[in-house]
């Protein structure tokens, strides 16, 4: 006769646990001591809300290529219009013993992308006002410097029980030529609450080429959290939001918000000085160059503020985003053909005052001093060419208790063959959440050594750029070229610019030539390097422009010289960082 229901002996031994179709447990029969009923992909949707976060289930073939239905990513779907071309792989860390994602864009052509994706459910109706915020922890790998040639962004979809997008929204974008360690924000636009009818939402990273990839940097995603809260009365909900702003506005608070968690204010970076030109009067060919054209001094950072559970007297907060220092403006000399040398020196244009940032009137964070101007000399001695002076580090005021502050770095010493720089101060450290920074003082300039003989040659550049939070001084303008024989020369640009390293503008390159003309006419143009511009938005001071002088070996008045010295680079605007619970 047939058997309907069971007795506990056939309940224990027939009852087994249930598996993915990898083999992986998701609910466990085992109730030994430290054995855990649910399987990792279902303790991680509990935890996180997504059921392979950090990639730790793996595909069958681990170091194969991720492609859907022959190697998949459990729980991720991959959609490639690349034709193979970017390449999702995982990855094993042996220093941290974890997985991770990899997607490589190294082979890409233009317009490549691929798009990787998984999908969390909700529980969510008019009861529940939920809100959203994801956060994904990057890691870069190599470095790159050069144009943008690729960008990844995570995205949210949220869809109806019938599959209908209901809202879309980009939570942030990670370039190939730029520093990031995350992606995280708020999955709808403006923080606004997930719609009531949303059932699942759709979490996606999209890598797309703008251009053929030539660079090496590839993306590891480490994990990827999802986090849930519903807006208890009084606006609590425990998540913590985190809002950055890079230009003046007014900030009202959100309602039942008293206090900021952390408050960061930063001020604008000074702009670069630019170098002096200098012109010298005739001298026999054997006599050594010693016209000078100093380089100018580096932009000097802006200060900072850090406040931590600030409290929120007032209803909002005017937003005030210092405006980086201009770099100073590059000076020139001319002799035309058939005009006598004269012996001219020019100083560099100084860089300008970085403007304060500020947060109501409690905290201003003070903007860094400009560079000086390079000077110059134009007489037959190489002594008392002082070196342009850095930029002054920013300071702060505040109105409040508790808060701490910080000057800005100072800028690099323009540098000149004769004398020693102006030294820069030790940098400070800022360590405190939610940003660790270590802004470091722009370097010295340092002395060119390249030179050259050969018609239409020569070169320098500036062996101590910038690195860090503040302008870099110009090389010292040593190089030296003859031009013998010349006829009709067309015109030489001598030195180069260092563009932005960290946040920091790189000193140019100084430039300066000793010009003989056995012929009728001849042209030469000498040009210092340009200082480079401080990072967008970061309160560096600009790089320093470089110095260029030239000077006749012979007395001939038919030839054609200009010369003219490297501007300075633009210091960066300052920005505001707030943290606070909601």
């Amino acid at each position: 006769m047939p058997r309907i229901g069971s007795d506990g002996d056939f309940v224990a031994n027939n009852t087994g646990g249930v598996f993915d179709d990898n083999g992986n447990p998701i609910v466990t029969a085992d109730t030994d001591f430290g054995a855990s009923p649910l399987g990792i992909a279902a303790r991680s949707q509990a935890l996180y809300f997504l059921p392979n976060p950090s990639f730790n289930i793996l595909p069958p073939d681990p170091s194969a290529p991720i492609v859907d239905n022959a190697n998949a990513l459990p729980y991720w779907s991959v959609e490639d219009l690349s034709e193979g071309r970017i390449v999702p792989t995982t990855v094993f860390d042996e220093t941290t013993q974890t997985w991770a994602l990899e997607i490589d864009p190294t082979a890409g052509s233009a317009n490549d992308s691929i798009a990787i994706k998984t999908r969390s459910y909700l529980l969510n109706d008019s009861n529940f006002d939920l809100r959203q915020k994801a956060l994904a922890s990057l890691e870069k790998v190599n470095s790159y410097a050069g144009t943008t040639q690729w960008a990844m962004t995570l995205g949210a979809e949220y869809f109806n029980a019938a599959g209908s997008s209901l809202s879309s929204y980009t939570i942030g974008t990670a370039a190939d030529n730029a520093t990031w360690t995350s992606i995280s924000g708020f999955t709808t636009a403006g923080t606004a609450i997930v719609d009531a009818a949303a059932q699942y939402v759709d979490l996606t990273f999209t890598l797309t080429t703008t251009a053929a990839v030539t660079s090496t940097v590839k993306v590891h995603i480490n994990s990827l959290l999802l986090q849930t809260s519903s807006a208890a009365a009084g606006g609590g909900g425990g998540l913590l939001i985190t809002e950055t702003f890079t230009a003046g506005t007014t900030w009202t608070k959100p309602t039942g918000v008293d206090y900021l968690v952390a408050a960061l204010v930063v001020g604008a970076g000074g702009g670069g000085g630019a170098g002096g030109a200098a012109h010298g009067t005739a001298n026999p060919a054997s006599q050594t160059l010693y016209t000078q054209g100093g380089g100018g001094g580096g932009g000097g950072g802006g200060a900072w503020s850090f406040v931590q559970n600030l409290y929120l007297a007032d209803a909002s907060y005017s937003i005030g985003i210092g405006a980086g220092g201009a770099g100073g403006t590059s000076v020139s000399y001319t002799k035309g053909i058939g005009t006598a040398a004269v012996g001219t020196a020019i100083v560099g244009g100084s860089g300008g005052v970085g403007g304060a940032t500020t947060f109501g009137t409690v905290i201003t964070a003070g903007g860094g001093g400009g560079g000086a101007g390079g000077t110059a000399r134009s007489d037959n001695t190489n002594s008392g060419l002082n070196p342009a002076a850095a930029g002054t580090p920013g300071v702060t005021t505040v109105s409040i208790y508790g808060a701490q502050n910080y000057s800005g770095g100072t800028g690099g010493g323009g540098s000149a063959s004769a004398n020693s720089p102006v030294q820069s101060t030790a940098p400070f450290t800022f360590a405190i959440y939610p940003y660790v920074v270590t802004p470091s003082n722009g370097q010295n300039g340092g002395t060119s050594t390249i030179s050259g003989t050969s018609t239409n040659s020569g070169g320098g550049s500036a062996t101590n750029a910038a690195i860090g939070f503040s302008g870099g001084g110009a090389a010292s303008p040593t190089v030296q070229v003859s031009y013998n024989g010349s006829t009709g020369l067309g015109g030489v640009t001598i030195g180069t610019s260092s563009a932005a390293k960290d946040n920091g503008g790189g000193g140019g390159a100084g430039a300066s030539a000793g010009v003989y003309f056995s012929g009728t006419a001849g042209t030469v143009s000498v040009t210092g390097g340009n200082g480079g511009n401080a990072a967008s938005n970061s309160g560096g001071g600009g790089g320093a422009g470089g110095g260029a002088s030239t000077k006749n070996l012979a007395s001939n008045i038919n030839g054609y010289r200009f010369v003219q010295s490297g501007a300075g680079g633009n210091g960066a605007s300052g920005y505001v960082v707030i943290a606070y619970i909601a």
